[in-house]
């Protein structure tokens, strides 16, 4: 018996020690299989073109010493802008960049009307702006519609109290506006004659190439299309304002109660929220995308409605919502909707437009001329 188990024993450590041995090692895993013979296999024959060197595959690399001059300073390439140039804003309509003009910076201004209204135009425009921005100009004695020098200053501050960083840049140009013959268009030229920058009055270095030159010349008239557009906004805005909202009760296109206003949607959101305060509403959100307002609504005391020619009406304090959509180009309707955004009762709705009168709305108007800056 035990004679027995020991050749069992011996047979099974003989057959552990046969499957041991047949395992791979790791090296020999870590191997590619196939016969594509990867060991045999060479590199593709260097590719040299003519007129390159083969730095790029080199073993061997050659370090040149530093300089006594680049010990004690560092190293330092060329300075390079990598600044994309200034592009032209054309913010306003009929502006065309002449970009085959060589002597300074100039653009065209389009317009169907007569060349001596549009050039009193641009040159009234040209000289509003240079008023705004503080600068000395004179006429040129040879060319009576060229201005030089225009010189401009400019202060840019950085920081704080504590620490004030100041930029003063001042520049001289030289301006020209002429008109075309037999067109209709105006334009204006902008050429640089010099520039120079300080950083708390330490000059700093300026190369005044092509490229910043024109970058200078067309941020001048980036500017002034700026400037424009602005006093173009400001005038649109006090026309609209010019008058009161001429305000009827009537139905929209759904047959609902509604406030119909002979203006149109931009002026009638311009104007709603002085109305609307005078009636004791306050605005706790608006969407003019979706011509929608949030109202809360708290009842004023008596003497409230005296003291501001208002007819009182009856309407409990809650939160209320108005629509506004634009029933033509130029008239509005307004539509009064609860807290649940449900159509208000055409009795409160007319009952809310009574409390407006002729003497409220001029008080508006009166209130709003009194309250523009000078």
């Amino acid at each position: 018996m035990i004679k027995q188990f020991k050749k069992s024993h011996i047979t099974l450590s003989i057959a552990v020690m046969i499957s041991m041995t047949g395992c791979a090692r790791f090296d020999t895993r870590m191997q590619a299989n196939g016969p594509f013979n990867y060991q045999e296999s060479t590199l593709n024959t260097k590719y040299i073109t003519t007129g390159y060197t083969q730095d790029e595959s080199r073993d061997l690399f050659v370090i040149p010493k530093l300089s006594q001059y680049q010990k004690d300073n560092g190293l330092r390439a060329d300075a390079v802008d990598i600044r994309p140039p200034t592009q032209l804003i054309k913010i306003m309509d009929g502006i065309i960049e002449d970009k085959d003009h060589s002597q300074g910076t100039r653009i065209w201004f389009n317009d169907f009307q007569s060349q001596q209204e549009l050039t009193s135009k641009v040159s009234t425009l040209l000289n509003d702006f240079l008023i705004s921005k503080n600068a000395t100009y004179t006429l040129a004695k040879n060319n009576g519609d060229t201005i030089e020098p225009v010189e401009i200053k400019e202060e840019i501050s950085f920081g704080n109290f504590l620490n004030k960083n100041t930029i003063n840049k001042a520049s001289s140009f030289s301006i020209k506006v002429s008109a075309e013959q037999q067109s209709h268009r105006v334009n204006l030229t902008v050429r640089l004659l010099s520039y120079s920058e300080k950083n708390d009055s330490e000059l700093l270095e300026f190369k005044l190439t092509e490229k910043n030159k024109q970058n200078i010349e067309t941020r001048l008239i980036n500017d002034l299309l700026l400037f424009s557009y602005q006093q173009k906004e400001k005038h649109a805005l006090q026309n609209i304002g010019s008058q009161p909202l001429p305000i009827k009760l009537g139905f929209d296109e759904n047959h609902q109660m509604a406030w119909l206003v002979s203006e149109s949607f931009e002026k009638t959101w311009q104007e709603l929220p002085s109305l609307l305060t005078l009636l004791n509403f306050e605005i706790i959100k608006s969407d003019k995308n979706l011509g929608s307002m949030l109202l809360k609504y708290s009842a004023p005391s008596d003497d409230y409605w005296a003291e501001n020619n208002l007819h009182p009406f009856e309407l409990k304090n809650a939160q209320y919502n108005i629509q506004l959509g634009e029933a033509t180009a130029d008239s509005s309707a307004l539509i009064w909707l609860d807290e649940n955004k449900k159509p208000l009762k055409d009795a409160l709705v007319t009952e809310i437009y009574l409390s407006i009168t002729d003497k409220v709305r001029q008080v508006l108007l009166l209130n709003e001329v009194q309250s523009k800056k000078l």
